[in-house]
């Protein structure tokens, strides 16, 4: 039996079986019982409800703590705020992460609170240690009056380390550290169809007598060059010039804003720059050279990698025919009429 059953069971009891209030006599018709009745149903439902109200309140009461809870107790930073981004309230992770909000009271104006206007990502100091975070808006509606906005920081530094790194796999070769050859024709298609108004070069470079170098000393010390080569390429070229792996023991370059032989002066110091860097490889000292072929596309000509690597390519047979530790540019041949 319920605890209202008995409640009403009671009641009952008290006002039909008592004889001091009820007389033998007691009928179901006379006035009395109606009466009684009448109150016996009122004091019931009166219960009934003061039951279901006290109930109600207890159940909204740990419904809204409990989400309060959950708030303050998230890893995300929330702050809310007026519609003209001034401070009402902040959890624990905001108030760790931001300081300055411990010393606000609401209504007041939030330091440098432009950083929050938008939604994107923001960079923050954190326990000494710089965090990405994901700003997102959340707008608080009132029937009456003026609304609020709630302002979630997302720590996304994880993920964007996640990003950067799958997104080295996927760009770069892993042994000389440069564009592997799929990124390196992606971008620089995407830089010459962006960027018409400007002169470029390609440059083909080949590794001379790189299969003797494998079959001498193994392949581990042609990789130990490959890396040597990389880091040379690197340091020679920057900006917006792009450096990558064409495959093999070929390396490829875009130069940007160049003339021919501007084009031609850079890969002969690359040249100079391979010859005079040794690589040590245990107890052995290999010096290696390169050969470079150069193709050039001038300012106001439509630019396609294909007719410049076609170019470079041709170049790049010429500097070996010519005895290899070389670069040459690409010669138009004139036709004779």
């Amino acid at each position: 039996m319920t605890a209202i059953s008995v409640q009403a069971h009671q009641l009952s009891r008290l006002f039909f079986t008592h004889r001091e209030y009820v007389s033998n006599d007691f009928t179901s018709g006379s006035p009395v019982y109606t009466g009684l009745l009448c109150f016996t149903v009122a004091v019931f439902s009166l219960s009934v409800f003061l039951i279901y109200k006290s109930r109600r309140h207890r159940h909204l009461s740990v419904e809204t703590l409990a989400r309060a809870q959950v708030v303050e107790d998230m890893k995300d930073a929330f702050i809310v705020c007026d519609s003209q981004f001034r401070f009402l309230d902040a959890n624990q992770s905001a108030r760790f992460l931001f300081p300055e909000l411990n010393a606000l009271t609401p209504g007041e104006a939030i330091q440098d609170e432009e950083r929050f206007r938008n939604s994107g990502e923001i960079q923050v100091m954190a326990g000494g240690r710089r965090r990405i975070y994901e700003v997102t808006h959340t707008h608080i509606r009132q029937k009456e009056g003026e609304g609020g906005i709630c302002i979630i920081l997302h720590d996304i530094t994880e993920r964007e380390k996640l990003l950067k790194q799958l997104y080295i796999q996927a760009a770069f070769d892993p042994l000389m550290n440069i564009y592997n050859r799929g990124a390196f024709f992606r971008l620089s298609t995407l830089m010459v169809e962006k960027e018409k108004g400007c002169s470029y070069a390609l440059l083909m470079i080949d590794v001379d007598y790189f299969k003797t170098v494998n079959d001498t000393y193994g392949h581990q010390c042609g990789d130990a060059v490959l890396k040597v080569l990389g880091r040379i390429l690197k340091e020679s070229f920057g900006g917006d010039d792009m450096v990558g792996r064409y495959g093999g023991e070929e390396m490829i370059v875009l130069l940007k804003d160049v003339s021919p032989s501007q084009a031609l002066d850079a890969a002969e110091r690359l040249c100079k720059n391979i010859e005079n860097a040794p690589v040590f490889y245990r107890n052995c000292i290999i010096r290696t050279t390169v050969s470079i072929g150069v193709g050039h596309s001038p300012v106001g000509q439509d630019h396609l990698l294909q007719d410049m690597l076609f170019e470079a390519d041709q170049a790049l047979y010429q500097a070996k025919n010519e005895g290899r530790n070389r670069a040459c540019l690409y010669q138009t041949e004139e036709v004779t009429p």
